[in-house]
């Protein structure tokens, strides 16, 4: 079973932060984990600042410590288990860097980092994204969908095509689908050279994972297709998904875990909705 008890959280201080770790508080809870909340200072920024106000590059980390707790009390995560704390650095550098130390994070969650604004996925989450090996989600507004602070994660689509990694991410859909209460949808791509009938297709994820898992899905669509990224990104809008969980590998043979795939790849960069990316067990 999916299991979670590490989650980083890299806040950057805006309004947005709050949804953040609110999302990130309801994973907690549900898997027992500790959140590390850190926000990230652009230590290019405040070096322009202590030339341009130095009283205010004295009191950068205390006045940045005094916002992350008023948002950590406002999004309900001061409650808890938790640390945090401010750091002076490069934003995805540190993230990466945070994320490997003393125990490291299982899953990184990721919002509107700078440069990329809510909406889009910037430059530096993405690098994350794509060069952690831990798993990763991705939180992003839907226009009409986000309420008072709160960005609804009511309806969960995982992606499979019965690989060992998109099963994994199978698993994971299931804890968030309890974590937010949400329905949960299964999307199996199938390529035209493996096609049978539908009613087979579907008994084929039935015999592929255990009855508890397969209890907890609320639907089961097929899709016929050579090019999976396109279908599933098409298959989140139309359907008007809050999440999206896919499993994600690399060919390469010695970093198969420090980078994406190419379906995870172009699905993360072109999804309007939350992505998570479950990335292969780490090897010992």
């Amino acid at each position: 079973m999916a299991s979670i008890k590490n989650v980083l959280v890299p806040v950057d201080l805006s309004p947005f932060s709050v949804p953040m770790l609110k999302l990130s508080k309801m994973i907690s809870e549900e898997s027992d984990a500790e959140l590390r909340v850190v926000n990230i200072v652009e230590e290019l920024m405040v070096r322009t600042f202590k030339q341009l106000d130095s009283a205010y590059y004295e009191g950068f980390e205390e006045k940045s410590t005094s916002i992350l707790n008023d948002l950590l009390q406002e999004s309900g995560a001061a409650n808890a288990k938790h640390t945090s704390e401010v750091v002076l650095g490069v934003p995805f550098m540190e993230i990466l860097a945070k994320s490997n130390e003393n125990t490291p994070a299982e899953l990184i969650v990721l919002g509107g980092m700078p440069s990329g604004g809510p909406y889009n996925l910037g430059r530096n989450a993405f690098s994350v994204v794509r060069m952690a090996p831990a798993h990763t989600l991705t939180v992003r507004k839907k226009a009409g969908r986000q309420t008072n602070g709160h960005i609804p994660m009511e309806k969960i689509l995982v992606a499979v095509d019965f690989s060992a990694h998109s099963l994994d991410a199978l698993d994971y859909g299931i804890l968030l689908k309890k974590a937010f209460k949400a329905n949960l949808k299964v999307l199996q791509i199938v390529a035209e050279k493996d096609v049978t009938t539908i009613d087979d297709l579907k008994s084929k994820l039935k015999r592929h994972i255990p009855t508890d898992q397969y209890d907890a899905i609320d639907e089961v669509s097929v899709m016929v297709s050579n090019d999976a990224a396109r279908e599933i990104l098409a298959c989140s809008a139309d359907d008007d998904n809050d999440l999206l969980v896919l499993g994600s590998h690399s060919k390469q043979r010695y970093f198969k875990n420090m980078f994406l795939g190419k379906v995870a790849y172009d699905v993360v960069r072109k999804a309007r909705c939350s992505v998570m990316v479950v990335k292969p067990q780490l090897e010992n």
